[in-house]
C-alpha cells in the first residue's frame, strides 16, 4: 500500500494551504517516509523557495484569468474537473494507494483509503466573503470531500469542533495536525535587517505590519480606520506596511489603501518573497491581525516566532494558537483597536512580555510533529 500526497496546491504565488502541503512535502523527504507525489510539483520541493516565481500575483493577465475562474461556477467546475482527471491519470501506475489531499477538495478516486486536510468552513461560517459562485462552488465540494473522506485532517481544535457541530461529523475520524513555521522566523537584530528593509524605505523597529491576502475575511478595513485615528505624530512615527497580493472582492481595501498611502502613513507591498518576509517580520515594532476568520492563522505564528509583539482579532481560534502570547481585540472594534495599537506600540513593559510569552508559545509548534501526526493517519490504512 502506497501513500500519495497531491501537491496541485504549490505553486506561486504560495498561499496558506501551498505552505501546508510544501512542508508536509520536505519533511517527507527529510524522514525518508516513502510518500509519493501527484500534481504540479513532483519534485525539489526544498528548493521550491530558491526558484524565482514568475511574478504571477502581479501579473495583469493572471489576476484576470483568476476572477474569470472565481466568478463562474462552470469555468470551476471545469478546472477542478481537468485536475482531478490529470490526478487521476498520474495515479493509474498505483493500485493500493491511500491518497491525501492537503486542500479541501478531495476527488473521487479508486483509493483504499481518502484523506483530506480541511483547514477551516470559511465558505459554510463566512460565504459573504467570497464571490456567490465561488462560495456556492467550494460548499458543494467541501461537502462532497467530506462525504469521500475516510479521515479528516484539521489544523485546529477549533476547525474540528466547526466540523463536528456543523455536520454533525463524527470527532473520532478528525485528526487535529496543527501547523508551523520556518525556523527561518527567528529573532533577529536590527542591523540584520536593514538591508532588506532599506530596499522598502523602512526602519527596523519603526512601524506596524499585516500580513494576508487583501480579501474580505482580512478585516483589513477595520485596521486602516483604526489606525487612521492615531495621532498624526504616531503614524509618522510608526507607519502601518500591509504585505499581501491581491485577492478577490476588495475593491474596498485597495481604495483605502491607496487613499493612507497618499497620506503618507501607509506603506502597500503586494506580494513580498519569503527571503525579505523574514526580515520585514523581525523589523516590525507590532505586527496586527484583525481577521474576522481563521482556520489557525499562520501569520501569527510567524509573527510570535519572529520576536514580536502581536495585537490580533479576539477569536477562539487566536487564542488557542497565540495563548499569552498575543493583545486580543474584538474583531470590529475601531475605537478599542485604536486604543490597543497605541498600547502595544508604547507600552515598553507590556511589549517585553509579550514577546517573551509569544516566544515561549511558538516553541509548541513544528512542522516535524505535523509531519509525523500526519504519517500516523496514513498508518492506520497501510
Amino acid at each position: 500500500m502506497q501513500a500519495i500526497l497531491i501537491t496541485d496546491c504549490i505553486k506561486h504565488p504560495l498561499t496558506g494551504i501551498g505552505r501546508y502541503a510544501l512542508e508536509l512535502a520536505k519533511e517527507y523527504e527529510d524522514l525518508n517516509a516513502g510518500v509519493k507525489f501527484i500534481g504540479n510539483c513532483e519534485e525539489n520541493f526544498k528548493d521550491f523557495d530558491k526558484k524565482k516565481s514568475s511574478e504571477t500575483s502581479t501579473n495583469q493577465s493572471y489576476n484576470y484569468l483568476k476572477k474569470l475562474v472565481k466568478s463562474s461556477s462552470i469555468l470551476m467546475k471545469i478546472y477542478s474537473e481537468v485536475r482531478t482527471k490529470l490526478n487521476s491519470r498520474a495515479l493509474e501506475k498505483y493500485t493500493k494507494y491511500v491518497i491525501h489531499s492537503p486542500n479541501f477538495h478531495l476527488p473521487k478516486v479508486n483509493a483504499q483509503a481518502r484523506v483530506v486536510t480541511v483547514h477551516d468552513l470559511s465558505m459554510f461560517l463566512h460565504p459573504d466573503c467570497f464571490e456567490p459562485a465561488e462560495s456556492k462552488f467550494m460548499q458543494s465540494v467541501c461537502e462532497n470531500s467530506l462525504n469521500r473522506a475516510d479521515e479528516i485532517i484539521t489544523v485546529s481544535e477549533t476547525v474540528k469542533k466547526e466540523i463536528c457541530d456543523y455536520f454533525s461529523y463524527d470527532p473520532g475520524k478528525i485528526t487535529v495536525t496543527s501547523l508551523a513555521c520556518s525556523q527561518l522566523y527567528r529573532p533577529r537584530e536590527k542591523s540584520e535587517c536593514e538591508n532588506v528593509l532599506n530596499k522598502y524605505g523602512l526602519t527596523p523597529n519603526r512601524y506596524s505590519l499585516f500580513v494576508g491576502t487583501i480579501e474580505p475575511r482580512k478585516n483589513i478595513p477595520t485596521l486602516i480606520y483604526s489606525y487612521r485615528s492615531l495621532s498624526s505624530e504616531l503614524r509618522e512615527q510608526y507607519p502601518l506596511v500591509i504585505v499581501g497580493h491581491h485577492g478577490w472582492r476588495s475593491e474596498l481595501e485597495h481604495r483605502l489603501l491607496q487613499e493612507a498611502k497618499a497620506e503618507g502613513w501607509l506603506y502597500y507591498l503586494d506580494y513580498v518573497s519569503h527571503e525579505d518576509l523574514y526580515y520585514l517580520y523581525s523589523g516590525c515594532r507590532l505586527f496586527c491581525f484583525p481577521t474576522l476568520y481563521e482556520g489557525f492563522g499562520l501569520p501569527v505564528l510567524e509573527a510570535m516566532s519572529s520576536g514580536v509583539a502581536v495585537l490580533c482579532s479576539d477569536l477562539p481560534v487566536m487564542r488557542e494558537v497565540c495563548g499569552n502570547g498575543a493583545y486580543y481585540c474584538p474583531a470590529k472594534d475601531v475605537d478599542l483597536w485604536k486604543n490597543n495599537l497605541e498600547k502595544c506600540l508604547l507600552d515598553e513593559e507590556l511589549r517585553s512580555r509579550m514577546i517573551t510569552q509569544a516566544l515561549l508559545k511558538s516553541r509548541d509548534f513544528s512542522w516535524r510533529i505535523c509531519a509525523n501526526q500526519t504519517i500516523d493517519v496514513y498508518k492506520k490504512y497501510l
